[in-house]
């Protein structure tokens, strides 16, 4: 699709030079007197001639001559002037269809109901605009291309309602077109809240990407096309058989997150960069349950494919140990370099969990420099089925020849927790080795680690090693108590200059740096397991902030909640930021409050007149929004103070409307003003 923007038409700088008054000349005059003036005769055929003396007869033939041309001239003035006023009109008309429109105002909310061409509702959207997808099955693909929105002004295409809007693409026929597509030199571009689904399935090529969310730069071996690309809290699920995926971000993209999102069902990857720039998969959720195409390896639930300066922080990979069909690479992620130029590097793993996976992460050969770990979490499980070959079951399988890091990992119940294919040298320091088969396999030099419970540690222990029991009380929190080092712990501060021995991942990162906002609990957990069909089990010491709607006016928690995200076969407890008791939390009820300040109740409005509605709201913790509605039909939504919304006054003379404002909160409570309004007459 072409990017091409057409120019506006320059405006004319005059409009119309009439033509010029025709010169009359210096025309003789009728001398002054007081007498009367003389009678005149008519004589047929011949000049009027007055009885005066020879002088006044000679100038009144000249005067009578003038008179006569001047009504001659001004016969065909009025004649000129006649047949230019059509011509004036015309090129008055020509040149308001030459001048600019007058420019829109940016930040407009638009609305689309299934059974809507979601492209061509993209379409029309400039900077600053959003597109508000109300509930429902959307059969259409919401395909955007071309797009741009600003750093200050993006383009946003949002579910009304957080997970109720669903783009299938079981109905597509035409090949290359997923449920979602953004490129085409598309930028600054947000979606946001919707479930994207069952990617046609039309072409059994495996060569062509049958993706369920697919944001493509270019074919051009270069970067661009796709820039600055925001995707929040989706869930998508059942990509095409084979090479086909549910997040890919490929082909020259740069500038992209994906936050609080989650993948499952069919599909080689769940997330992927490939042959993009500077990507960002930050609490994204990934799950094996199903593959139907073993045709195609590895497959995992994170790839960085030939991909630069890549980030995952507190992104979740599990399950793929269930699923286990042939002898072939089942991973937690997949990391490797692509055709030239593409060779990855730059990949940063930040407070990411990777369980029940045949294998852990994976460092293909092949990958390129600085590759880093901090705060991350490898149980993969033993295996015990028959493969021969390519399960091993390593927590972290680094077969790169060029160095990294990895700081503050843990590792538990690996066949192998840390094994070093290549002898490649990267730092290994403050980690815990707990209940592995083999600790480390040929070992690149570690230091400040503990080594407990392992069948065989792999190496020798060095001097600032430690061999004690983590206290991990697992009794408590099950597996989640192996995301933080207890405060009791051996551990704690034993580390290199004073740090923890292992990983603590009860924070979120964000852009690469470590918050003070609680990761637990997990931001999607009520729309996965809504829409997965979890089943919960809430453990007796948690589960609290699980009542009403779940937002609080108190920031901590009493005690740890329980978590299904990260599952054993019972659902297990995970940690919080707190880990001791605080004060009970208090659920939000507290409803907001609005009022209508213009107009005001029971006024008149001008018929045919564009009138600012105008509202205040507040909020005991805080206001997420203000609707505005007229005779009950949703005109506007406004989510900032001061709240208001234009509204043309439709309709007859005389016509009473019933004009609505409703406000929400954090929370989710409500509350609404109505007032009426008349047209006058």
């Amino acid at each position: 699709m072409s990017n091409n923007i057409e120019q506006p038409l320059r405006k004319r700088t005059s409009l119309i030079n009439y033509p010029p008054q025709p010169y009359m000349g210096d025309l003789p005059t009728r001398p002054l007197t007081t007498e009367p003036l003389p009678q005149r005769q008519h004589v047929p055929n011949e000049s009027r001639i007055v009885r005066t003396s020879d002088d006044t007869i000679f100038k009144e033939k000249v005067s009578d001559a003038f008179s006569s041309s001047r009504k001659l001239v001004s016969f065909f003035s009025l004649v000129i002037i006649l047949l230019a006023l059509p011509v004036s009109l015309f090129l008055v008309n020509l040149q308001r269809q030459f001048q600019q429109p007058a420019a829109r105002a940016a930040g407009s909310t638009y609305y689309a109901n299934p059974g809507d061409s979601l492209a061509s509702k993209v379409n029309s959207l400039q900077p600053g605009d959003t597109l508000l997808l109300n509930d429902g099955v959307y059969y259409s693909p919401l395909t955007i291309s071309g797009k741009q929105g600003t750093a200050t002004a993006p383009i946003t295409i949002k579910a009304v309602n957080d997970g109720k809007a669903i783009v299938d693409g079981s109905q597509i026929t035409a090949t290359y077109t997923p449920p979602v597509f953004i490129g085409g030199g598309s930028a600054y571009i947000d979606v946001e809240g919707i479930v994207a689904r069952n990617a046609p399935q039309s072409n059994t090529d495996p060569n062509v990407n049958e993706n369920v969310i697919y944001v493509y730069g270019n074919s051009n071996n270069t970067l661009g096309g796709a820039d600055h690309i925001t995707l929040r809290r989706i869930t998508a699920y059942n990509a095409a058989p084979g090479n086909h995926h549910l997040f890919m971000i490929s082909f020259g993209a740069t500038n992209v997150l994906v936050e609080d999102c989650a993948a499952w069902g069919d599909g080689r990857y769940r997330f992927i960069a490939y042959q993009a720039d500077h990507v960002t998969f930050r609490r994204d959720w990934a799950y094996w349950d199903n593959i139907t195409d073993t045709n195609t390896e590895p497959r995992s639930g994170f790839s960085v494919y030939g991909a630069t300066n890549v980030t995952l922080e507190n992104v979740i990979a599990i399950n793929t140990i269930s699923k286990q069909t042939d002898d072939n690479y089942y991973t937690a992620t997949w990391q490797t370099s692509a055709n030239a130029p593409w060779t990855t590097s730059n990949t940063t793993i930040l407070g990411s969990m990777f369980y029940n996976n045949w294998e852990g992460w994976w460092v293909n050969g092949d990958t390129g420099v600085n590759t880093q770990f901090k705060d991350d979490y490898f149980d993969i499980q033993k295996l015990t089925g028959t493969y021969t070959t390519k399960p091993q079951g390593n927590g972290l399988m680094w077969g790169t020849t060029n160095g990294g890091s990895i700081t503050n990992a843990t590792f538990t119940n690996n066949v192998q927790g840390f094994y070093n294919s290549h002898g490649a040298p990267p730092s290994l320091t403050n980690s815990v080795f707990l209940n592995n088969t083999s600790a480390i396999n040929n070992d690149p030099g570690h230091s400040y680690s503990d080594f407990y419970g392992n069948t065989s540690n792999g190496t020798a222990l060095v001097a600032t090693d430690k061999q004690v029991n983590p206290g991990y009380d697992t009794t408590t929190y099950g597996r989640g108590a192996y995301l933080f080092v207890p405060n009791n712990s051996p551990l704690k501060g034993a580390g290199a200059n004073g740090a923890d021995i292992g990983a603590n991942i009860i924070y979120e990162y964000v852009d690469g740096q470590l918050t003070n906002t609680p990761l637990w609990p997990w931001p999607m957990e009520d729309r996965i397991m809504a829409e997965k069909g979890i089943s919960v089990t809430y453990a007796a010491n948690g589960g609290i902030w699980k009542t009403l709607s779940g937002i609080y006016s108190n920031t901590t928690i009493t005690s740890t909640p329980t978590s299904t995200l990260f599952p054993t076969n019972t659902p297990t407890p995970f940690p919080t930021n707190t880990l001791t008791p605080t004060p009970p939390l208090v659920p939000d009820t507290t409803s907001p409050t609005v009022n209508i300040t213009n107009p005001l109740n029971a006024s008149t409005v001008k018929h045919g007149t564009t009138v600012t509605i105008t509202a205040t709201a507040s909020d005991n913790v805080g206001v997420s929004k203000v609707e505005f509605s007229v005779n009950n039909s949703l005109l506007c939504t406004d989510t900032t103070a001061p709240y208001t919304c234009a509204w043309t006054v439709p309709g007859k003379r005389g016509t009473t409307y019933t004009i609505t404002a409703k406000v929400y909160d954090e929370a989710g409570n409500s509350a609404i003003n109505i007032i009426t309004a008349t047209s006058s007459r």
